[in-house]
Formats: C-alpha cells, structure tokens, sequence
C-alpha cells in the first residue's frame, strides 16, 4: 500500500501514519480482520502494491492508537494481560488457520476482557444502540474464544468509550450518553457460537479469492463505508459502478 499526501500535510504526521507498527503476527486471520468485508479484504490482498491511501483518512487509527497506551496505564503487572496477541488454532473445511486477536486489557482475576475506544458520542445513544454494534459484539467474542483456548476464563466482555465530541449542554437529553466516558456491558456468546462465527467468516474470506463476492448493504453501510473508509475503494467495481449509476455520491459517504 502506497501513501500519498494530497493536502501538504507536516512530515512529522505522515511518518506517524506510515511508521503504523500494527501488525496482525503470524496468523491467517485477525478478529478484526474477520470481521471485514471479504470482498474488501481480498481486493486489498490482490491490488495491495498497488493501493493508494491519504494519509489525512487516517486520523481515527491514530488517535485510536493513542486510546491503547491508556489501556496500558490501566495494567497491573503480573495480574493483567495488556496490549498482548494471543493465537488459537481452529480446523475448518480440513484445513487450518490461524486466528488471532489483539487484547487491549484483559484482568486474569476478574476475567473482564475490555476493548477500549475512542469515538463519537452518537455511537453511544440510545438512537445507535447505546453501543451494542454487532462487529463489537464479534470481535470481543472471537478474542473470548481465543483467550479460553489459550487457559483462560472469560466472564464478561465491556467497552470502555471515550466520546470525543460528548458535549455537556446534551448530556441531559434522553438517550445522548450522560459523561464524556461510558462503559459498556456486551454479551458473552457461548463457545460453540463463536466457532461457528469465526468458521463461517473464514469460510467466506477464503472462497473471497476465488470468487468475488459483492458487498451487503450492511457491510457498506449502505454505501456510506466506501468512499471514506474503504481502502479497497478505489479498485472495486462495485463501489465504481455505483457512482456511476448515481447509487452512491462520491462525498455523500
């Protein structure tokens, strides 16, 4: 993936996007990576020399990044598991894979596997669930599954959200989150839905290679993903055809 820098922006940030240390290990899969489209992920696999991203959309994983290094402050040595990759092998169609999820606070004595975030306030209200998002719910859960094949018991799974744009003149109105942090309670799925899970999204980002599959409506939020968000946007034939045709507005996103 190349980056560009359509609009000047200093050195110093451009080397704090490409200098990303992210990386997913020695692992077929992600719990993240899982949870994307596979059509997004096997177009980004097949055009990835290719692929040019701004370096100015990528100011929410930056300022994600940072979100980690406070889950780190929150470690106990010796008690908790912090910033850590752990690895679980699962067999499916006869053939193995390697899943991993990256931990952001996991308190072995409690057994509370946290996720900690940084977001706007509106993900968090009534009207957009009070942060209930199925791809939260997944990741959380494949992270679960992976910690209870690596010896460890999982209890409960919580968001801790730091809402960046949480403004106090709404904190009285029904359903606008009342504090500039909420925590979250998400469901701890059963073993056996999880496998299930993490099978079916292998399954299908492996038969993605071989037979492109068009993105949901769902999964693009309807259209509003790809332009903004989509790194794949720029070589898929779906995301193109729709501009085209007026389906999608190129800056509507």
């Amino acid at each position: 993936m190349k980056y560009t820098n359509r609009y000047g922006l200093p050195e110093a940030f451009v080397r704090a996007v490409v200098n990303d240390t992210y990386s997913k290990g020695h692992s077929d899969f992600s719990a993240t990576g899982l949870a994307e489209p596979a059509r997004a992920s096997a177009l980004k696999s097949q055009f990835n020399g290719s692929l040019e991203v701004d370096v100015s959309t990528r100011v929410a994983a930056i300022i994600g990044q940072g979100t980690h290094s406070t889950a780190e402050r929150a470690a106990r040595p010796g008690i908790d598991l912090c910033e850590e990759r752990l690895f679980a092998e699962f067999n499916v169609d006869g053939a193995r894979y390697i899943v991993s999820a990256q931990l952001d606070l996991f308190e072995m004595d409690t057994g509370v596997l946290y996720d900690w975030k940084t977001t706007k306030a509106y993900a968090f209200s009534k009207a957009a669930g009070g942060g209930q998002k199925p791809e939260g719910q997944q990741q959380l859960n494949v992270g679960a599954e992976i910690l209870r094949r690596n010896g460890k018991e999982v209890k409960s799974l919580c968001i801790i959200a730091l809402l960046k744009d949480w403004n106090k003149r709404d904190a009285g109105k029904v359903g606008y989150p009342s504090a500039e942090v909420v925590s979250v309670v998400l469901p701890l799925w059963h073993s056996s839905k999880t496998v299930d899970y993490i099978e079916a999204r292998t399954r299908a980002h492996v038969l993605a290679k071989v037979t492109l599959p068009l993105c949901t409506s769902s999964e693009t939020w309807g259209g509003r993903k790809c332009g903004s968000w989509c790194d794949a946007s720029s070589v898929c034939e779906q995301y193109q055809g729709a501009l085209k045709t007026g389906i999608i507005i190129k800056g509507d996103e």
